[in-house]
């Protein structure tokens, strides 16, 4: 049994278009998980360096407001 040429050639010409397609799709795939990686790393950076300033600010807050309930207290005892 002998492939025709027009056969041979359509068969050249289809490889020839999804070989490249095929590559760039799986080149795409891998940038696309890596992209993920770093975006999520990124993220829970982020998350971390809010939660580390907005934990530094409520205790700096607390610390403020506990001083003011003490001198008020310690003046309360003074007039006392």
């Amino acid at each position: 049994m002998k492939i025709r040429i027009t056969s041979k050639l359509l068969i050249i010409l289809i490889l020839t278009a999804l070989v490249p397609l095929l590559i760039i799709g799986w080149v795409g795939y891998r940038s696309t998980l890596n992209i993920s990686q770093i975006a999520s790393q990124a993220n829970r950076e982020v998350a971390e360096l809010a939660m580390s300033d907005s934990s530094a600010a409520l205790s700096a807050e607390l610390k403020t407001r506990l001083q003011a309930l003490t001198e008020r207290h310690a003046g309360d005892v003074n007039e006392i």
